[in-house]
């Protein structure tokens, strides 16, 4: 899919998480499995990923639920139609994650 608007912050987003984990460009589309040139497009906004290719993509870079919740409000923007299926599947990746931090919170404020 062609962008038509230069406001994406998505490609920007994956290419700025991606080399904050010291991740190259290479080793990033040989793990999701897509070529040099469809990652490359990705990251300059000139195609939104796929729903499956997203998933792969967030799996690699393995973000803080903080960072994937944001890339998905990006992705949203973009591609809005896919945002019920991708909640889900944040949901089950960061489960663990979200009751610890509610743990967390109901004993600091029963403390």
């Amino acid at each position: 899919m062609e962008l038509t608007h230069t406001d994406d912050k998505l490609g920007y987003a994956l290419q700025a998480l991606r080399k904050s984990k010291n991740i190259t460009q290479e080793t990033l589309r040989i793990t999701v499995g897509v070529g040099q040139a469809h990652l490359s497009q990705i990251e300059s906004r000139r195609k939104i990923p796929s729903l499956r290719i997203f998933k792969k993509i967030i799996t690699a870079l393995k973000p803080t639920c903080k960072e994937a919740l944001q890339l998905r409000d990006y992705y949203f923007l973009l591609k809005y139609k896919d945002i019920t299926k991708l909640n889900d599947w944040l949901d089950a990746q960061y489960e663990s994650d979200i009751i610890k931090d509610a743990t967390k919170s109901l004993k600091k404020s029963k403390s």
